[in-house]
């Protein structure tokens, strides 16, 4: 019920998200959080040193299906999202992720997945791992993500 971000060899997490396009395409989405649940992960080499994690768009189309291969095309929109983690600790972590939600505005999500990677900022240069819970893990501790949005106005300003 967990995955794992980090590591040698390195490992990295894929998401996938449902959002309706009525929400994308007829609304602003003003704040998009991800919100994970870090499970604390003693074992992981140096526990108690820190890690970046970081969230990438997957570039793969719908045509690539096997997820291994969809982690390799990813594309970072921004620096600004990397969180700093140790291992050891447990927790909320939340990722501000609005420039992918606006970025997946009026796309078809068969060719262009609604899909993020997690990956190490210091990927395969050190054996640190995080753990967070996965979709399959209790209700309460699964990633939840929170959009802020307004309906877009239509027809003449008054």
């Amino acid at each position: 019920n967990v995955f794992r971000v980090g590591g040698l060899p390195a490992r990295r997490a894929y998401l996938r998200f449902n959002i309706p396009s009525t929400i994308l395409d007829s609304s602003d989405v003003v704040r998009a959080t991800l919100f994970m649940d870090q499970r604390a992960n003693g074992l992981s080499p140096e526990s108690s040193d820190t890690i970046g994690i970081g969230h990438f768009g997957v570039v793969a189309g719908g045509t690539v299906t096997d997820l291994t291969r969809a982690l390799f095309f990813l594309q970072r929109l921004t620096n600004r999202d990397t969180l700093r983690i140790t291992p050891a600790d447990s927790g909320v972590r939340s990722f501000e992720i609005i420039d992918w939600i606006r970025a997946w505005r009026g796309t078809d999500p068969v060719k262009t997945p609604r899909a993020m990677g997690f990956a190490s900022s210091e990927e395969g240069e050190n054996g640190r791992l995080v753990d967070f819970y996965s979709i399959e893990a209790p209700l309460a501790i699964r990633p939840r993500l929170r959009l802020t949005f307004i309906p877009r106005r239509t027809g003449p300003l008054q």
